[in-house]
């Protein structure tokens, strides 16, 4: 009882604090999402037909031109296509992929463990102790 009524005034004070903040979460009954901006693209113009020059080239792009399956060898990296080959080699169909994905995500998890999601802790301690003074 003597430790609760010890540490009751910071308990309240925990408290008070920790409503304060968890009160921020919340929007009100009186929320509505707002409207969706009525907008055509995500741009505000065209896009550009050509990059600025770097290293005296400058890119064009074609937007007509459909982008390859195999995108990753317009690069012409032998290491980026060894890697893609590899990893289609371990998942060659969908669902394998999906639970590759799956089986790397739970590793991930339990190699981080608890410190992958917030967390709120609490700790109370007390001690007494006891002098083994003689006194003469």
């Amino acid at each position: 009882m003597a430790i609760v009524c010890k540490y009751k005034n910071k308990i309240i004070s925990f408290s008070w604090i920790a409503s304060l903040l968890l009160s921020g979460c919340m929007v009100g009954p009186g929320f509505h999402t707002p409207a969706t901006p009525k907008v055509k693209s995500y741009t505000g113009g065209s896009f550009p037909t050509q990059t600025i020059s770097a290293a005296k080239q400058a890119q064009s792009f074609d937007y007509a031109k459909d982008v390859p399956a195999d995108w990753w060898t317009l690069y012409h990296s032998p290491e980026l296509d060894r890697l893609v080959k590899l990893g289609v080699s371990h998942s060659p169909t969908l669902d394998s992929a999906i639970a590759s994905l799956r089986q790397s995500e739970e590793v991930l998890i339990s190699q981080i463990g608890t410190n992958f999601y917030p967390s709120v802790g609490l700790q109370l301690s007390a001690q007494r102790a006891r002098s083994g003074f003689v006194v003469r």
